[in-house]
């Protein structure tokens, strides 16, 4: 009794579209892996952004601080 191994319409193994499937989903954590590890360098390189603005603007009216703080 020989062993035959389940195939698709186009005659393409099932452990080679298991494979096949591992090695995309394994492509694609990686992708969403460097989009989410760019999406935070994004968001850390505009608030650095933001706060060199507002410290590069502050100085000028630091004496009116203690006349906005109780």
């Amino acid at each position: 009794m020989s062993h035959v191994a389940a195939t698709d319409e186009s005659g393409t193994s099932a452990t080679r579209l298991a494979n096949e499937l591992a090695t995309w989903q394994l492509k694609i954590k990686a992708e969403v892996k460097r989009a989410l590890i760019r999406a935070l360098l994004v968001v850390i390189t505009s608030c650095l952004a933001a706060l060199f603005m507002v410290v590069s603007v502050l100085p000028p009216f630091i004496h009116l601080l203690p006349d906005l703080v109780p």
